[in-house]
Order: C-alpha cells, then sequence, then structure tokens
C-alpha cells in the first residue's frame, strides 16, 4: 500500500490510534499547556513516522527482491520475515496517520483561555 493511502484508510476508519488516551487528557488541558503538550505529541508521532517510513521502503525493496527471487512460493510463502517485518510496519505507519489526524484536528481548534 502507499502511504496515501495508509493514511486515508486511517482517516476512514476514524481510528484514534493507541495514544488516544494521552491526546485525551492532553485536550483537557487548560492553554496554553495543551496546545504545548498537543504539539509535543505530535512532534514525537512525526518523528516516529518518519522512522517508521524510512523502514516501511526498506521492507518493501526487501519484499520486491524476495518475489523476484521466486521466494513467494511454497506452504509458507506468506510467513517470511519480509512479510512481518512490513506488516508490522504498515500498522506502526496507520497508527501514526491516526495520532496525526487526531492531534492536527484538535491543534485547528482555539482552546479556551479564560476557562469560561
Amino acid at each position: 500500500m502507499s502511504l496515501k493511502e495508509i493514511r486515508e484508510s486511517a482517516r476512514a476508519s476514524g481510528y484514534k490510534g493507541y495514544r488516544a488516551d494521552a491526546i485525551a487528557k492532553a485536550d483537557n488541558l487548560h492553554e496554553p499547556r495543551r496546545s504545548q503538550v498537543l504539539r509535543e505529541i505530535r512532534e514525537q508521532a512525526m518523528r516516529e513516522l518518519n522512522n517508521d517510513v524510512s523502514l516501511y521502503r526498506e521492507f518493501a525493496r526487501k519484499l520486491a527482491r524476495h518475489r523476484v527471487a521466486g521466494e513467494d512460493s511454497g506452504p509458507d510463502r506468506e510467513c517470511a520475515d519480509v512479510h512481518v517485518s512490513i506488516s508490522l510496519k504498515h500498522n506502526h505507519i496507520y497508527n501514526e496517520f491516526a495520532h496525526l489526524i487526531v492531534l492536527d484536528d484538535l491543534l485547528n481548534k482555539q482552546g479556551d483561555l479564560f476557562d469560561f
């Protein structure tokens, strides 16, 4: 899957990622702390996404070589290490996109500065 397809799949599902509780807790803070913590979580999610994307691309190249070498045949064709690796990276990317979608939505909303 392309990164765009993974992102749109996360968006369409409405999934909020495994950090949903931490994000909700940060969203309940008072400004300006709320925005600061949400930005920190977003920066961490972006760092992890960039790392995961790099590894995902590496595993995609390995999978292509694996297929060209004809190693995708036989009874264990879908359980090779390269398949497990790329599926795990896909899931990590899916989670980070889910976090970023939620975070961007929350950061686009101005919190109440005066607690009214």
